[in-house]
């Protein structure tokens, strides 16, 4: 079986992400869901930290969680069954509807995975040493990332079980080996990985809600608010990601001062044009490369000529370069261009991007008639569709505790929910991740209505955001 593109992977699961949450949120992606939240008001526990989300320093060990997590993936072909009905049975069932003996058995037959998952939560480090420097970086396994997934949907089972019998400090327990687990994920530095944790944060997320909904549990205003943002950090995976040709094709990095042959250079030309093959699966015949580089060449050479002399150098010393040589400084030094111009963008918070980050996509799609970075800019991974999903995971998790502000100010105020946001005192309200700005707000009698404009270029039912929350007696 063919081994999956890393770098076509952020895009397959971004993409299957969203068009699950859509179809599912609503049949017309213009139209935003409305999540109601209806409750008593609700004081924060005492102490204000009694419940905490992730564990505390003081609950860490010593050892590799990795080392644990890899583990677990190993012993995947043991509860396959089980793991399915986590994923597809069990969490599609309302849990009063749930059968709770097989559900108990299935849960069981996690026991020695969900014993480990609880230990390496709490382990100290996770270094996965995945070998991303090697040249053939698309075909790093990330085999134990799935099983990451699909575990998670066993805890959140387990957790939705304890909060329906009430045991909401195993619960808390449970959602903890969840979170951690989420963040450990991103300490490998690819783009997949840190789409797999929003994933299991997400799944972990959609517990909290279940926890807020019942009307014994504790306010998790506090557990909310000391959760780090972002809640996944990007940052390790671009800075990886950024540099894929570089680890691929070793010299291209200082790609002008390098002294090759004319066979030499060809070599390196064959090789950038070998890379989208292999990426896209269409294997790494030395022939077809061969062929694939000489009809680009015919193509490339005018273009790459004209390119070396306008960035400055003049015709002479073109004109004396081996022909590989031209198209490969122009190959690496436009797709370096096109890459920079793309990757830039994401390290700004997501209402800053805008032109920019369209303008630069754009560019990456005209790439291929432009011969701009020709191939190399059809393999960059989707970085702008990527970090949609820590974003809606960031701006999930302050309008939640938002939510947890309100019941805490009706439980100061005999039960009133305030008229703006500002007035809310013992809990401030964060500010929307996605726009920089306070949450929209209003209210009607008892109930608030919490919004949030959609994401740009994402549809508004998976990227708006729309909560009723009603103080009930």
């Amino acid at each position: 079986m063919r081994k999956q593109s890393l770098f076509a992977l952020p895009i397959a699961l971004g993409l299957s992400m969203m068009m699950i949450a859509i179809a599912k949120a609503a049949d017309d992606a213009n139209v935003i869901p409305v999540i109601k939240f209806d409750g008593p008001a609700r004081g924060e526990p005492s102490p204000a930290l009694k419940y905490r989300l992730l564990p505390t320093f003081l609950d860490l060990k010593p050892g590799n969680a990795a080392i644990v997590y890899c583990k677990i993936a190993q012993s995947r072909p043991y509860t396959a069954d089980a793991e399915r009905r986590m994923g597809d049975d069990w969490r599609e069932t309302p849990v009063d509807k749930l059968p709770r003996d097989k559900v108990d058995r299935d849960l069981a037959i996690f026991s020695y995975q969900l014993a480990e998952a609880a230990r390496a939560a709490r382990m100290e480090t996770c270094d996965w040493q995945l070998a991303v420097r090697t040249e053939k970086l698309w075909e790093l396994r990330l085999d134990e990332m799935q099983a990451m997934r699909n575990l998670a949907r066993v805890l959140a089972i387990q957790a939705r079980l304890q909060i329906h019998d009430h045991k909401y400090d195993e619960a808390v327990q449970t959602l903890q080996t969840g979170f951690a687990m989420a963040r450990h994920l991103v300490e490998a530095p690819t783009i997949v990985t840190a789409l797999v944790g929003a994933a299991v944060a997400g799944l972990m997320l959609e517990e909290v809600e279940t926890m807020m909904r019942d009307p014994n549990a504790p306010n998790l205003y506090w557990a909310l608010i000391a959760l780090p943002r972002p809640f996944i950090d990007m940052q390790l995976a671009l800075s990886a990601e950024t540099h894929f040709v570089d680890f691929a094709v070793p010299g291209v990095h200082d790609i002008r001062t390098e002294k090759f042959t004319p066979d030499e250079w060809r070599k390196l030309v064959n090789r950038l044009d070998e890379l989208l093959m292999v990426i896209n699966g269409q294997g790494d015949s030395s022939d077809s490369t061969r062929m694939l580089s000489t009809m680009l060449a015919i193509k490339e050479y005018p273009v790459a000529r004209q390119a070396l002399i306008k960035g400055g150098m003049s015709p002479e010393v073109v004109d004396k370069m081996a022909v590989p040589q031209v198209i490969a400084i122009h190959k690496i030094e436009s797709f370096d261009r096109l890459r920079d111009n793309m990757f830039k963008w994401m390290f700004l918070p997501v209402w800053q991007r805008e032109p920019g980050a369209t303008e630069a996509d754009e560019a990456i799609a005209k790439s291929n008639e432009t011969l701009e970075g020709f191939p190399l800019a059809g393999v960059l991974p989707s970085v702008r569709a990527s970090t949609v999903a820590t974003i809606r995971l960031d701006r999930r998790i302050a309008s939640l505790a938002a939510v947890e502000a309100l019941r805490i100010h009706a439980a100061a105020h005999g039960g009133k929910l305030p008229k703006t946001l500002a007035e809310i005192r013992l809990a401030p309200v964060l500010v929307d991740p996605t726009t920089g700005q306070p949450f929209g707000y209003s209210i009607y009698g008892a109930t608030a209505t919490l919004t949030s404009p959609r994401i740009p270029n994402i549809s508004s039912s998976f990227a708006g955001l729309h909560y009723e929350i009603t103080i009930t007696q």
